[in-house]
């Protein structure tokens, strides 16, 4: 896969492993865009249609996943919400996709120690996060269906927060 891509891109690493690639529809208001995606146990990487051109790359670490329901334009359509930005999806495949980036999301979480977490995902976040994103993450828990995973990860983010309080 990373010898197809023209990008600068690094994806043979020692801890990563290839889940899943397919063709979907990159949806932007009314209009959509041909892309060729790839799940990794720890990224998700969406190329151009011929798939030597990378579009974006995001650590599922940072992404909100949600099913959203049929337009009358446009079917299958799933939402993908890292820090700052939105990517809403349409693949005849929308169930599979969610499942596999749920189930990786959910392995990513117990394969790190709390000390890995903080130091490595939600510290890293935390500090670079915008308002924005802060917004769009809450967002996006009010909107899983899967309450103990949103519960997990408002507690972290908690746990992480909470250095940052202000003495009393």
């Amino acid at each position: 896969i990373q010898n197809n891509i023209d990008d600068e891109i690094h994806l043979a690493l020692p801890h990563r492993r290839y889940v899943y690639e397919g063709e979907v529809l990159l949806v932007h208001g009314r209009n959509t865009k041909e892309r060729y995606c790839y799940l990794f146990n720890d990224l998700f990487v969406c190329c151009k249609s011929n798939r030597k051109k990378l579009d974006f790359k995001e650590p599922l670490e940072t992404i909100i996943v949600e099913d959203l329901a049929d337009r009358d334009d446009i079917r299958y359509l799933f939402r993908l919400t890292p820090s700052a930005n939105e990517y809403i999806i349409s693949s005849p495949d929308k169930h599979n996709w969610l499942a596999l980036l749920q189930t990786c999301k959910k392995e990513l979480r117990e394969s790190k120690s709390e000390k890995e977490r903080e130091e490595v995902g939600l510290h890293n976040e935390v500090e670079e996060s915008s308002r924005e994103s802060l917004i769009n993450k809450i967002v996006g828990w009010s909107k899983m269906e899967e309450s103990d995973i949103v519960l997990l990860e408002v507690k972290e983010l908690a746990t992480v927060l909470e250095k940052y309080k202000s003495p009393v």
